[in-house]
């Protein structure tokens, strides 16, 4: 250093010292320290630092731009059992900018919590669960990202109920490669086709983006081609599509995207034409759509959107131009407000989904999403409620729809994940909550609890999970918190997740010691293979692969058809069958009534079929003879035999159908009404029953089903026989009853005469099927395999009457 500069270097160094000296006088958090016990009422402090701004915790100065209350946590851990603490700093001014960690003994130990999403806001919260991270000394460190001392931080800690803790983890699985990158940050993710890519921000150098071809064994660096000093390495993102990779990112006031059109193998640069304002996040949107502006070149759209800024920008090219800048309102300087002050209450509108078969495994975004409907989409959390607002003219108008969070862990995360998959199905990720909506978000036809949920507190709250989607099946990325600054690395996956009963499975993949997290990711390349990005301590960025794609468990059996054979007579002594459709899609059936091909002396002669929806004495369609629906009958291989039976073809909804058989002209005789199942598994027969007449000997009721397909697993089911609950509609029914379930064999599985003495009468209880009589029977069988079973339903001692024989398929 040369002696001018030396000299220089001294004058500002004595007066600089002078004025830390002041400074540190002034202390920490006022007060300093305190005491929180479970039964504690409320914990009060305030900032007292100068303020200012600096780039995290590690260069802070404290009592300038940093502070520090020491918070003891009295008892043992096992005092705080069902308690749990939450710590909220809170400001005024929207554009300042608090940041909160919390250590485990002191501002070196390890970070248990933290909080540090970024403007415009005016709080973070984290919490401490002593049941995990122990008891003892904990410091509550405050950094001033952008604060100043007249709008200084006002801090609360409070004993909360504790959320349901999560299941026990499992061993760790065998299945993954790790690999460790190094350098800084995070790790985005991409992928196309069988290639994936990550992306490594460095601050001092740039962005490096790597790629794999053999499904994330080994990595080879694409960008740059030279090792030289880049700009726009504090965050960034990356998107792919077909051949075209494509990066964005940003280096506080500046931005560059990046264009791959040769899966990666070559890029071009653009500087970015706005200007951020104090960014340092920047996000990419990918849409698979051509014709959004005319001449434009690629089959895609993508937003580029900023955390603090005045313009939502698009681009058509991969990022080399961005021809639409839309200026936000006056009123807002980022996304999150607009979305806020656009939002309505939801409508209902059914089921109005738009397929794109391009959106297959779509990455979700941060909080936004281009949807099936060729508009983009918003998704924030904040003040209890959901918004899902959505431009169909690139962010210059926008219509949202605010819809109540529901409780649970994490909802007061900060964070939102949402995408579309290739069914048009929104999909919006928050907290331990998913949320599922058959109409662009103007209604949520589920909500979903997940078995686990990312809360390591290393993050922005909720940035500890990420997922991608197709079809109904979502791959989740989640770090949960292992207590001491420690977190799992989970894979979860839900299959049905569309539907109102998802699968989920799972693996831990990582165990990893305290480290900062600024967020997870999670993409599937065309393999079909899994790759999560996360950091661990000293090696930074981790990418964890599959080995191969998780295997798909065989789906329970379902119903794929029942029949029921009765003695039919007339009046209240036909035979009825009823079924229920559950799920989401129509399902295709045949229903037929079966009478001269049993060959019986008895047999009835001409049936006649009525189909109703339930409680609807209008029936939608009646048959007298099949071959009056010849054509569609024969298509479904299902034709009677014999022409003077009945049979209908229909595509019904979700709901509940009634089907009667009687004899043309109030004739008598056996006969059988069948219901077959000839759609996919998106629906269900979920329970069918039948009421008939219960005679003697040959004539009792005689019911069937089939459990498929044989390929399935195991399912559960409970079979009722009722009788005496009916008597105040139907004085002729039968007073005791006796049910047998048989397998394809004939041999008996069970059989019940009262309920409460069968096996599983517990299950039969827990699945909220328990009969209104102590005289009526019911058989849970919780494992029964695929194939043929009958039931048989008789009168207790040889007695007669109305009997009704009813089958379940439960979860």
């Amino acid at each position: 250093m040369s002696k001018k500069r030396w000299t220089l270097f001294t004058v500002f160094l004595i007066p600089s010292l002078a004025c830390l000296i002041a400074v540190v006088r002034m202390g920490a958090a006022n007060p300093t320290t305190g005491t929180i016990a479970p039964n504690s009422q409320p914990l009060i402090w305030n900032g007292s630092a100068v303020g200012g701004t600096n780039n995290g915790e590690a260069t802070c100065v404290e009592g300038v731009n940093c502070d520090t209350f020491t918070l003891t946590v009295s008892g043992l851990p096992t005092d705080w059992t069902g308690k749990t603490i939450q710590i909220n700093v809170s400001w005024i001014v929207l554009a300042n900018d608090y940041d909160v960690y919390v250590h485990k003994l002191n501002n070196a130990g390890p970070v248990v919590s933290s909080s540090t999403h970024g403007a415009p806001s005016a709080s973070e919260t984290v919490k401490i669960d002593p049941t995990i991270d122990g008891t003892g000394v904990f410091t509550v460190r405050v950094v001033y990202f952008t604060g100043a001392a007249a709008d200084q931080y006002h801090a609360v800690a409070t004993v909360v109920p504790a959320n349901a803790p999560a299941p026990s983890p499992p061993p760790l699985s065998p299945n993954w490669n790790i690999v460790y990158h190094g350098t800084c940050c995070e790790g985005n993710l991409a992928a196309a086709g069988a290639n994936t890519f990550v992306l490594l921000p460095e601050l001092a150098t740039g962005n490096d983006i790597l790629k794999s071809a053999d499904d994330g064994k080994t990595w080879v660096k694409k960008y740059p081609l030279a090792d030289v000093s880049a700009p726009y390495g504090i965050e960034g993102d990356l998107q792919a599509f077909g051949d075209d990779v494509i990066f964005f990112g940003t280096e506080l006031a500046d931005g560059v995207a990046a264009h791959s059109d040769d899966r990666g193998e070559s890029w071009v640069t653009t500087q970015f034409p706005v200007p951020f304002v104090a960014n340092d996040q920047a996000w990419a949107f990918l849409g698979p759509f051509g014709d959004m502006v005319p001449g434009q070149l690629e089959p895609y759209v993508l937003a580029g959107w900023f955390r603090i800024g005045s313009v939502a920008v698009f681009s058509f090219d991969g990022g080399l131009t961005w021809p639409v800048q839309s200026p936000l309102p006056a009123y807002a300087q980022s996304l999150h407000v607009v979305c806020e002050n656009n939002a309505r209450a939801p409508t209902s509108t059914g089921d109005t989904r738009i397929s794109n078969g391009q959106y297959a495994n779509k990455k979700a975004g941060r909080h936004g999403a281009w949807g099936t409907d060729r508009k983009f989409y918003w998704t924030e959390p904040t003040g209890g409620n959901l918004y899902v607002c959505k431009s169909d003219d690139f962010g210059v108008t926008w219509d949202g729809i605010k819809h109540p969070i529901a409780p649970g862990p994490g909802s007061d995360y900060i964070v939102t994940h949402a995408a579309f998959d290739s069914n048009g199905t929104l999909y919006v990720l928050h907290g331990n909550k998913l949320y599922v909506s058959f109409n662009q978000g103007e209604s949520l036809q589920f909500v979903h609890s997940l078995p686990r949920w990312g809360d390591a507190g290393r993050a922005d709250s909720g940035a500890d999970q990420f997922f991608v989607i197709n079809s109904g099946t979502i791959h989740i990325a989640l770090m949960e918190n292992a207590g001491e600054g420690r977190g799992r690395v989970y894979y979860l996956r839900g299959t049905g997740v569309d539907t109102a009963t998802p699968t989920w499975d799972e693996e831990l993949v990582d165990v990893v010691d305290n480290v900062r997290l600024d967020f997870m990711q999670i993409v599937l390349n065309g393999n079909g293979v899994p790759t999560i990005s996360y950091t661990t301590p000293d090696k930074e960025v981790t990418t964890a692969s599959r080995k191969g794609p998780m295997p798909v468990a065989a789906a329970p059996a379902r119903l794929l058809n029942i029949s029921t054979r009765a003695h039919i007579q007339t009046d209240d002594n036909v035979l009825i069958g009823g079924f229920i459709i559950t799920g989401t899609a129509p399902k295709k059936v045949i229903v037929r009534a079966l009478g001269p091909s049993l060959g019986l002396s008895n047999s009835l002669a001409d049936p006649i079929l009525e189909l109703h929806p339930q409680a609807d004495t209008t029936p939608i369609g009646t048959n007298d003879n099949w071959k009056e629906n010849q054509a569609e009958v024969e298509a479904t291989t299902l034709a009677p035999t014999n022409d003077a039976e009945a049979a209908l073809v229909q595509t019904l909804g979700p709901g509940a159908y009634t089907v009667v058989v009687r004899g043309k002209d109030n004739t008598s005789g056996v006969g059988i009404v069948e219901a077959f199942d000839l759609g996919d598994a998106g629906s269900k027969l979920a329970n069918i029953s039948s009421r008939g007449f219960v005679e003697i000997n040959d004539n009792v009721i005689i019911g069937g089903f089939i459990a498929g397909p044989a390929s399935a697993a195991n399912t559960s089911v409970v079979v009722r026989g009722l009788g005496p609950s009916l008597k105040n509609r139907l004085p002729a029914a039968l007073n005791d009853t006796v049910l047998e379930l048989r397998d394809v064999n004939g041999a008996l599985l069970e059989e019940n005469d009262d309920w409460q003495q069968s096996p599983g009468a517990a299950g039969v209880q827990n699945n909220s099927l328990t009969p209104a009589s102590p005289a009526e029977s019911a058989i849970f069988v919780p494992t029964l395999l695929p194939g043929p079973y009958t039931v048989v339903l008789r009168g207790k001692n040889a007695t007669t009457g109305i009997g009704v024989v009813e089958i379940f398929n439960v979860p």
